[in-house]
């Protein structure tokens, strides 16, 4: 399942994997769509539309962008990407299907072009052992109040969900 908001200059964010043409296939890729809608429906073909942002996934696999929430957990004041890759192996690869989740934290302006997740992630969360599948499941609120959203991570194969707290320093 993917979350659709509205991330400061971006209007839409869409999660979903590739099977061909620039990407490999099953690397996963998150989409941001820019500008307003102007009339009903509003049709966005991602073949040809100039207004989309593209984060690619980072290895074959990683299943990057199945999962997509947007919440402010900075408290910035600007929604934050936050980017599961439930099948990826964690740092240096050493743990089999960990699984991953990266932040990507709100910018003011307009998003354009192509980036690669492995550097555009403010944050990056590892699943704690192997097999855990951490991202497999998103979401995000703000629990404690404080203006900051907490995000909870889904790893089902570790029979959890984990929750982080928001955090002023990012």
């Amino acid at each position: 399942g993917t979350w659709i908001a509205s991330l400061g200059a971006l209007d839409l964010s869409l999660g979903g994997r590739a099977r061909g043409g620039q990407f490999a296939v099953a690397i996963g890729f998150i989409l941001a769509c820019t500008g307003s809608v102007s009339g009903s429906p509003l049709i966005v073909d991602l073949a040809t539309a100039s207004d989309v942002v593209r984060f690619r996934g980072e290895e074959i696999g990683d299943e990057t962008g199945v999962e997509v929430v947007g919440c402010d957990v900075n408290g910035d004041g600007l929604l934050d990407l936050i980017v599961s890759a439930w099948l990826a192996d964690g740092p240096n690869n050493s743990r089999t299907y960990s699984g991953e989740v990266s932040v990507i934290f709100g910018r003011r302006g307009a998003w354009s072009g192509e980036h690669e997740l492995a550097t555009s992630k403010d944050v990056w969360i590892v699943g704690h052992q192997a097999f855990d599948s951490a991202g497999s499941g998103l979401g995000c609120g703000d629990l404690n109040q404080d203006g900051m959203s907490e995000i909870f991570i889904g790893a089902p194969d570790a029979d959890r969900v984990i929750v982080l707290m928001g955090s002023g320093c990012g």
